[in-house]
This record gives structure tokens, sequence and C-alpha cells, in this order.
């Protein structure tokens, strides 16, 4: 019985090491992965924007020309 306790708690180390061992992990993603990404649509959204003021404008001037 002492023999099969020796090893239980053995193994039961040895497990507790490689949690800890485990915890120095580093993710695959990070937030600094998609700063690209947050670029290209802050790009995107700035043209959109600056394409409807420009049919907006032009708009109010055939509205101001017609009248």
């Amino acid at each position: 019985m002492k023999r099969f306790l020796a090893a239980t708690m053995a193994t039961a180390g040895s497990l507790g090491g490689a949690a800890v061992a485990r915890a120095d992990w580093t993710p695959l993603v990070t937030s600094s992965s998609f700063a690209g990404i947050t670029t290209d649509v802050g790009t995107a959204a700035s043209g959109i924007v600056g394409v409807c003021l420009i049919v907006v404008g032009l708009g109010i001037l055939v509205k101001c020309f017609t009248r």
C-alpha cells in the first residue's frame, strides 16, 4: 500500500510540475495582430464618408443651380 501511495504521489507531483511549466504560454493571436486591420477599416470608413460628402455636396449644388 505504501508503494502505491508513493507512486500516486510521484505521479501527482509530476503532473503538478507540468502544470507549472505550462503556465508560461504565449498566445498565438494578440491585439497587435489586428493593428493592420484596424487601419484598413479606418481608411475604408473615411473613404466612404468622403464619397458621401462629395455626393451630398454635388446634390446641393445641383439643387441650387436648378432653382
